[in-house]
This record gives C-alpha cells, structure tokens and sequence, in this order.
C-alpha cells in the first residue's frame, strides 16, 4: 500500500489505511458488478486514501474572483459526439504526483486541446513551468493549488515551452529561463457554461 510519505506507519496508522483500502476495493467491486456503467475502476496508487485525503493532496484548487461571461456557440452542423482520444488530440494520462497542481494540468491540457485543433499538431506542454511560473502575480500558488484561468492568462503574457525542456518534477521551483523562446502562445480564452452543449 501506498503510504504518501518517507516514513514508516506506526501499527495505529497501518490499521487505519488498511480499513481505508478494504473500504475503497468493496466500493471498487460493487461499482465493476454494475452491468450499467460504462466505465470500470481498479486498485492502484490511491486506494488507501479516503476521498477527502485525496482532494487535500490532488486537488487543490483556488477558485478564481474574476468574472466572466460564457460564450455560447452554434449548434448547428455539429457531432453528434467526439472522441478526441480518437483524433489524436489528447496526449496520456499524467500522475502530479504529491504536488497540487491539477489547475496546471488543466490550463496545459486545453492550451495543447485548443492547438490541435487549430493546427492538427499534438504537443507536449510544460506543466512545471506553470506551476513555477504563474504564481504571485497571477495568484496561484504551485504545488499549493491554483487556477486554470489565472494559468491561461499567463500562457497569454508567456509562451509556453515543451515538456522535454521544462519537465514536470512535482515541486515548487524557481521560474527558470528556457532555452526555446516557447511552443505555444495563448491569443484569447472564452469560457463555456458548465454542462451546457452550446
């Protein structure tokens, strides 16, 4: 089992987690028994940790104060449904690691998303240097949690370089100098209504 620290569980904390992964594999089972459901879950990394453990650590999100207005888009002549899987605009799924930067991985994923579309070209962006980068003046805070916005307004001041120059470590750093002037620059950001088609 996954501890999620350097140190050994005192015999308390290992019954503890066990309790916790025996919970979380009964709700594994009962929910892959379920003939109607279209997805499956499995055991892995995180099965020890109850749900608010795994929010505290993964999921640290600020919420952003600005306002906004959603855009809304014609629905005439589209899909009935997508898979961007499919059309190779998603790149695999990535581990953050103990690091709250879920906003980072957010903001990367739809600049990568929205460059694809545009360009037919899959990049691989850097998550790291967001969470280093767009910090203080943009309100985030790294590995502390952050803001997809504030990160997309950033990616408007700020290219954003690949993966393989700027790599994901899972920790707070210094902003670094990259040696590419960047991949990518955002040129705007709408939003859209949450769980509206249109």
């Amino acid at each position: 089992m996954a501890t999620h620290s350097k140190r050994y569980l005192t015999k308390e904390e290992y019954l503890n987690r066990l309790e916790v992964f025996k919970r979380n594999s009964f709700r594994i089972t009962e929910h892959n028994n379920k003939t109607q459901r279209n997805y499956s879950l499995s055991i892995n990394k995180y099965a020890d940790l109850t749900n608010k453990e795994f929010r505290e650590i993964y999921a640290k999100r600020r919420a952003s104060n600005e306002a906004s207005t959603p855009v809304h888009l014609k629905e005439e002549g589209m899909p009935e449904k997508v898979d961007w899987r499919e059309l190779g605009a998603v790149n695999p799924v990535m581990d953050q690691g103990q690091c709250g930067s879920c906003w980072a991985f957010s903001a990367v994923g739809a600049i990568e998303g929205a460059h694809f579309v545009k360009t037919k070209e899959l990049l691989k962006l850097s998550e790291q240097q967001m969470v280093d980068c767009a910090r203080d003046d943009y309100g985030n805070f790294g590995c502390g949690g952050g803001d997809e916005k504030a990160g997309l307004r950033y990616a408007m001041k700020n290219p954003i370089d690949s993966e393989e120059t700027y790599p994901y470590t899972a920790t707070d750093q210094k902003c670094k100098e990259t040696t590419q002037s960047g991949l990518v620059i955002v040129t705007s950001v709408n939003l859209v209504s949450h769980n509206s088609p249109d």
